[in-house]
């Protein structure tokens, strides 16, 4: 150690052989270069591991493995407003581990009759988990149940935030689409993507116009694990299993009634009714060549279906599970 300078100077002590053999500048370049061959290698195959699409494939496909969730906008014929019906299919086995905390009453002096539905109202809390994450806007997921329940608090604690900060008691849904979008993309490159696909219906307070100057009441999204986010301006959205089975089977039931021949899905269907009876018929002739009632009593066996009817009332969702009979 050398006080005056500061350094520290190491001394190798050799043979004359091979401190000859060192001064060699060739030699001397071999030397470094096995040096730093192994984290030259190192570096490249952890560079290679932390691809931003690494495990996007598993993610994807566990999305859309088991649940199975419809979205169309229907019209009601009493009063000529527009709703949303919402039908879900998951494994029996398996849906009673994933609910939600939404409360509801069953009484008899609660269940409501609309265009012949009997309708549950479901009560939304800020305090437990809901599919409400605002009360303008009504967001389901299928994949998994572990990142379903991660995110729904993500944008319930949004939204809360919001309504503190700016004293809003709704949400713009186009921002809290492209919030979840942001959270996904971001997760693709930092670590495991998410494996859900998440389906937004709700209720734009900006009212913004569509392309043909026309305001919606309605709007439906939906994003999948790579953050990836779509709007469906003909009012019929899809994600989970079979769904572009079901989306051909929900277009040839329309072409057919309306004796249409064009390739596109309808804006909304004309009664609530009729809207449910062809989600229900589309989705349990879904994976089978034919709709033959054996095919649908094993669908009714084997699976757990879900129906939520959505109607507007001073821009929030009222929401209502529809009773089974």
């Amino acid at each position: 150690y050398n006080q005056n300078k500061g350094t520290t100077t190491t001394i190798i002590m050799t043979t004359s052989l091979h401190s000859q053999l060192l001064r060699t500048p060739v030699v001397l370049s071999f030397a470094i270069l096995l040096l730093f061959i192994p984290n030259v290698v190192k570096s490249s195959s952890t560079a290679s591991s932390s691809l931003p699409v690494e495990g996007l494939k598993a993610s994807l496909t566990a999305s859309v493995a088991q649940t199975t969730t419809i979205a169309m906008k229907v019209t009601m014929k009493d009063s000529n407003d527009d709703g949303v019906i919402i039908l879900s299919r998951s494994p029996k086995q398996t849906s009673k581990l994933l609910y939600f905390m939404e409360e509801e009453n069953d009484d008899d002096e609660v269940v409501k009759k609309t265009n012949g539905l009997k309708l549950i109202p479901i009560i939304r809390n800020n305090k437990k988990q809901s599919r409400l994450v605002a009360p303008n806007v009504f967001c389901t997921m299928t994949g998994f149940a572990g990142d379903i329940y991660h995110l729904t608090k993500v944008l319930l604690r949004v939204v809360t935030e919001h309504q503190m900060l700016y004293q809003q008691h709704c949400y713009p849904l186009p921002k809290l689409v492209r919030t979840l979008s942001a959270i996904l993309r971001h997760k693709t490159t930092t670590g495991r993507p998410f494996g859900i696909k998440a389906l937004f219906i709700g209720i734009d307070t900006d009212k913004s116009k569509n392309r043909d100057n026309t305001v919606e009441k309605w709007y439906l999204y939906s994003c999948d694990p790579s953050g990836l986010y779509q709007y469906y301006p003909r009012g019929v959205a899809i994600i989970g299993k079979d769904e572009e089975e079901i989306r051909k089977k929900i277009m040839n039931n329309k072409n057919n009634e309306n004796n249409n021949n064009n390739n596109e899905l309808v804006s909304s269907s004309s009664d609530a009714m009729d809207g449910l009876k062809n989600i229900l018929t589309a989705l349990l002739s879904s994976s089978a060549e034919d709709s033959s009632s054996s095919h649908a009593q094993e669908q009714y066996d084997n699976y757990s279906f879900e129906a939520i009817f959505l109607l507007e009332k001073n821009s929030e969702c009222c929401a209502s599970r529809i009773h089974p009979d």
